[in-house]
Order: structure tokens, then sequence, then C-alpha cells
């Protein structure tokens, strides 16, 4: 056995694998989704073992979009087959904490001291159950690599909750909402008409060159490929120029007036406390597009989506029509 640095034996090996699964296939097309934040979790572990010997195996193991109550996956058939070929000593996994919020702001939640996510996590003290969010570069880097370190999940969720909470709790704030809303509508619509025009040129272009080259005289194989890919360039465009023309009615139907802005915000406190665990998450991510966490300061900002506010007024107006 090797010896480490102070004469002590070092330790043996441990090869680690990471096994991560999600039930169902929302959001796997996202470029950065739960699979992979589970991976990095894991991996995260892994290093903080190093000196137990503790390496990674790179191979991925995953299962997105399969149920938990079988082993009828591939991830993990192909991890089982594996460690009954000895190539795996110890297997990682990403334990999903259950609370009353459901890690409310998991994949929202970025740390504003060094750019990168704050990932959910917790600790056990005296069989109590302590979770937090934790800045990546903290956690893979050292605890010293980042000033805002961790956050207690609670204390933040409870603040983007009290949030949101506050936006109704004065008229003033409730018109300064909801003109925000107005401005950040009326801004998407003038994007999608400078964008509507820049595809509408390039459209022309396209088709004015398509003629220009079918009407050349000769038929090699170069003018019949440059044919072929001018047509599917203007069938991409076209896509696309029927999409933006249709998304200022989309704008239109997310638009939310004002008194209809005010009444739901009066009224999300009691409709908050009567939503499950899913509906609240899924308000949340309707309403909320980021939140920063800068430790050097100690500050919270939220950035809030114009659009989330109307499935808000969807989402109280429901809960009326059942009282």
């Amino acid at each position: 056995m090797a010896a480490a640095s102070n004469g002590t034996p070092a330790p043996k090996p441990v090869r680690c694998a990471i096994y991560t699964r999600k039930s169902t296939e929302e959001g796997l097309n996202q470029e950065f989704n739960s699979l992979d934040a589970q991976r990095e979790a894991g991996e995260a572990y892994i290093v903080s073992q190093k000196h137990d010997g503790w390496t990674l195996v790179p191979t991925q193991y995953s299962d997105g979009g399969y149920t938990g109550a079988n082993i009828e996956r591939p991830g993990v058939r192909h991890l089982l087959a594996d460690i009954e070929a000895g190539e795996i000593d110890c297997v990682v996994v990403y334990k999903v904490v259950r609370n009353k919020y459901g890690t409310l702001l998991r994949g929202l939640l970025h740390c504003d001291a060094c750019g990168t996510a704050m990932v959910h996590t917790y600790t056990v003290k005296n069989s109590r159950r302590y979770r937090y969010y934790v800045c990546l570069t903290a956690q893979q880097q050292g605890w010293d690599a980042c000033p805002s370190k961790s956050l207690p999940a609670q204390r933040v969720e409870d603040s983007i909750v009290d949030r949101i909470r506050s936006l109704g709790s004065d008229p003033r704030i409730a018109a300064e909402t909801a003109r925000k809303v107005r401005e950040q509508a009326e801004t998407s619509l003038q994007e999608l008409q400078a964008e509507l025009k820049t595809a509408e040129k390039e459209l022309n272009r396209l088709q004015r060159e398509l003629v220009k080259v079918a009407a050349a005289p000769g038929g090699n194989g170069v003018r019949t490929d440059r044919v072929a890919d001018l047509q599917d360039r203007i069938q991409t465009t076209e896509r696309r120029v029927a999409e933006v023309r249709g998304e200022p009615g989309i704008l239109d139907a997310e638009a939310v007036s004002q008194p209809e802005l005010k009444q739901a915000l009066e009224a999300f406190d009691p409709v908050w406390k009567a939503l499950n665990t899913g509906e609240q998450n899924r308000i949340v991510r309707a309403l909320v597009e980021r939140v920063g966490y800068d430790g050097r300061t100690g500050k919270i900002a939220v950035t809030f989506r114009s659009a989330g506010f109307k499935e808000l007024c969807g989402t109280v107006e429901n809960y009326e029509n059942l009282q």
C-alpha cells in the first residue's frame, strides 16, 4: 500500500459511480436540467471524500423519464452490470428532500457573487435536518472560494413568498407592478416587431436569390445543391415569420389589467395557503424568472416574469369559483 506524504498509509481507492434519475421528461431538454444538477452534486460530494480515496467513475448512469417503482431502467441495468463486473465500489445518488415548499427555488436561485447556480442540500445535526442552498463554486472549490457560501433554504424561500405577498399589500406597489407588466409586454412586442421586420427582409432576399439561381443557365450539381439549400432556408424563415406573426396574439392573451392584477395580488395569501406543494412550485416558477443572492451584501434580488401574473390571476379566479 502506498504511503501518504505524512507517512500514513494512503487510503484504498474507492471507485464511485453516480446514478441520476427523474420520473418525468419535463425540462430534460434544457441546457442544464435536474439530472445535470444531481450529477454536479454527486461529483462535489465525491471530491469532498477525496481524503478517503474516493474517485469518480466517468461513465454516466442516468434514467430520464423513468419511474422509480421498478428497476426496468436502462441506466440502472448498465449500473448493475458494471457492479457485477467489479468496476464499481460505491454508488452515489442524490436524495430528493421533500419539504413544505418542495425545494421551491430549485433552478431559480443563483449566486450573484460568482455567477453560478445555488443547489439545494441539507445537513443532519442531532437528528434534525437543516436545509440549505449552497453556491456550486463554494461546494466544488472550497468554502472560501465564494463569499456567498450557503443560505438557509427556509429563510430564502420564505423571503420570496413574502416578496410576492407584499406586492398586493400596498396599492402603490400593485399599481407599479401592473405598470412594469405592461412595460415588459410592450418591450416584448417591440422586439417581435423588429424580429418580424428582419425575418421578412431575409425572406425576400432568399426568394430573390432563388429566382436568380434557378434562372441561371446550366444544370450542374453545385447549382442544384444551392437551389436545395435556398429552399430549405426559405422554408425555415417562412415558419419563423409565421410564428412571430402569431406571438402578438399570445402576448394579448397573457395581458392583465390593473384591476385584475390588484385583485389577484390581494387574494394571494389565502390562495397560496390553499395550494398543494406542486401548485405552489408552479406558481412561483410562473412568476419568478430568477433569484440572485449576494453573500457580500446579504441582498436577495428577484426578477419577475410578466406573463406569470396572468397565470396567478387564473389561479385566484379558479380558487374563488370553488369557494
